[in-house]
């Protein structure tokens, strides 16, 4: 997907655009846009009482300063929100009306929990303009065979990425494409229980860390198998926080740093794994706070 990610920019927006992005977000959304010499453009989400919202007046505003093309993550990794139709409806309104490529990356969508279903940007009105990047690799676990896929409806986008593609002799990978349509056709049932038990994994965790831990910040989220945690709460440093984790809990998370500085004091948790390990992480965490 990240490869996906960087040809789109490449091949799709010059060296004077702007690439707009929606931080705290993926690392690799960064590197595509710096690494590449593009004009790095941020549209910081919001955050209330009620969790993670889009700031549609700011990304109205910023989306007229010279953005060429703006990433989406859909669902957010890592504040765990599945977007409402209306809101991604929205988002394809105004990116349309600016002329603005929108880039979704749907790699987390199997992942929409309590019940949700994903809205996939292509399903909506106005989404000639939009670009789909999806993968079997998280949710069948596959992300080692590195296979991707580009969805656009465009003609001109999908040939200028054929073209990139074909420079850069970036061959499918045969089984990728194999492993991914042998998911796809035959994995349903699976997906289903991985699901329920990711689901019952965060509730787990968000009840025991709201009862042991209220100091951590620790929502439900709606969607992606990774946790955002607000250890913000401490009262210590971000160096601190990732010191006690790593060295007193014996716990490894992903530091919020990787996802911009709106990361600062938030850790990322993996809830795709077997209960007993999210149990022996929520209680190693526990034990090392109130030991500090």
């Amino acid at each position: 997907m990240v490869d996906s990610l960087f040809f789109c920019v490449s091949a799709l927006t010059g060296p004077e655009d702007g690439v707009l992005i929606q931080p705290p977000v993926y690392g690799p959304f960064y590197y595509a846009v710096r690494q590449q010499g593009r004009r790095l453009v941020e549209n910081p989400l919001k955050r209330d009482g009620d969790g993670w919202h889009i700031d549609f007046d700011d990304l109205e505003q910023k989306l007229g300063q010279g953005v060429r093309m703006m990433i989406l993550c859909s669902p957010h990794n890592p504040v765990g929100r599945v977007w409402t139709r209306e809101e991604l409806q929205h988002v394809v309104d105004l990116t349309r009306r600016h002329g603005v490529i929108l880039v979704s990356d749907e790699i987390h969508a199997d992942f929409a929990l309590d019940g949700r279903r994903q809205t996939r940007v292509l399903s909506l009105d106005g989404a000639e303009h939009c670009i789909m990047l999806t993968s079997a690799t998280k949710s069948f676990n596959l992300a080692g065979l590195r296979h991707s896929t580009v969805i656009a409806p465009d003609g001109d986008a999908r040939e200028k990425l054929a073209r990139a593609l074909k420079q850069a002799h970036a061959e499918p990978n045969l089984f990728g494409s194999i492993a991914q349509t042998a998911a796809y056709n035959h994995g349903d049932e699976w997906m289903d229980a991985v699901v329920e038990y990711v689901q019952e994994n965060r509730d787990y965790a968000v009840s025991t860390l709201g009862g042991r831990v209220p100091e951590i910040g620790c929502r439900p989220q709606e969607g992606t198998y990774l946790m955002w945690l607000d250890f913000s709460g401490l009262g210590m440093s971000h160096e601190a926080v990732k010191d006690l984790l790593v060295n007193r809990a014996r716990v490894a998370m992903n530091d919020g740093l990787f996802f911009g500085e709106q990361g600062r004091g938030w850790f990322r948790m993996n809830l795709a794994t077997r209960r007993a390990n999210v149990e022996a992480t929520v209680e190693n965490i526990y034990q090392a706070i109130r030991s500090k």
